[in-house]
Order: C-alpha cells, then sequence, then structure tokens
C-alpha cells in the first residue's frame, strides 16, 4: 500500500519533503537542499564547496523557488526568536513585578508601624 506523499506534515509546505527542499544562499549564490544547507549556509555561510556548486548548477532553473523557500525559512526563524524574547520578556516583567510588590510590601508596614506609634 502506497502512502499519499501529500498528507505528510513536511509536504504540506511546498509540496515537498523537509529534506527535499531547496534553498539559496545569498552569501555565496549558492542553491541545495537537505538540512546541510541550512546548517552551513541559511545559519552562517561557510564558502561554496564543490558539492555545492555542482548542487547549485543543477538546480539553476529552481532558483525562483529556492529563493521563497529561503525566505520562508528566515520568516519561522525570525518567528521563532521574537517568540523567545517575548518569554524573556515576560519573565522580566513578572519577576520586577514581585520585585515592587516585595518592596511595596516593606514600606507599607514601616507606613503603617510608624503611624501607629506615633498615635499611641
Amino acid at each position: 500500500m502506497r502512502v499519499n506523499n501529500l498528507t505528510l506534515e513536511g509536504n504540506r509546505k511546498g509540496g515537498f519533503a523537509n529534506s527535499q527542499k531547496i534553498y539559496y544562499c545569498e552569501v555565496c549564490n549558492g542553491i541545495g537542499r537537505n538540512s546541510g544547507m541550512v546548517t552551513n549556509h541559511l545559519e552562517g555561510c561557510k564558502g561554496m564547496g564543490r558539492k555545492l556548486k555542482k548542487a547549485t548548477e543543477m538546480n539553476q532553473h529552481r532558483l525562483q523557488e529556492a529563493m521563497i523557500n529561503t525566505r520562508g525559512w528566515k520568516a519561522n526563524k525570525l518567528v521563532e526568536e521574537t517568540k523567545q524574547m517575548l518569554a524573556e520578556f515576560q519573565a522580566d516583567a513578572i519577576r520586577d513585578i514581585d520585585n515592587i510588590k516585595e518592596i511595596n510590601r516593606e514600606v507599607m508596614e514601616d507606613m503603617i508601624v510608624s503611624y501607629y506609634t506615633q498615635l499611641f
């Protein structure tokens, strides 16, 4: 029995499995696929090697698709980084609110004690 590839999660995005998605490196103008392309070029280009040069020549007709996939990858990466920053900001805000509550509690306690000692 053959599995319909269009039902798989990786194939819903762009019609390919994630290992077959093609990407474009703006630094070295290389076109390649797989996680190796992502780690070696999109997350910090290390220069075009022999293998990527051959892949670029073979996939030149898919340049437009590679550029679209690369933009999508960068957008997803930006969303992930933004979510992480938001979580850090929220944690900092909660920590600051707790500090303010503690300071307020100490100040209010001192004010109440001093008020009642002056009255009696």
